[in-house]
């Protein structure tokens, strides 16, 4: 159930961009293998937690497209 690709692969999908920060996968792949590894996560825990890291991603590429988008877009010299 804690699986970083899916996870990262909605956040992708829901936010439309592509995760292009492999330090971010790498991470989120070692906490979710040592989560459901030694977590001992009810199947309730396990869903919120997976939830909530998706959250987080979706947050994290939400705020990648805003900077994208301020840095080309072209407001033009200040005070025209």
């Amino acid at each position: 159930m804690l699986d970083a690709a899916s996870i990262i692969a909605e956040a992708e999908d829901k936010v439309g961009i592509s995760d292009g920060d492999p330090t971010v996968r790498g991470n989120l792949e070692r906490l979710t293998a040592e989560l459901a590894k030694t977590g001992d996560l009810s199947a309730e825990g396990a869903a919120t937690t997976r939830y909530l890291f998706g959250l987080d991603t979706v947050n994290r590429l939400e705020g990648q497209k805003w900077l994208r988008d301020q840095l080309t877009t072209d407001v033009g010299p200040s005070g025209a």
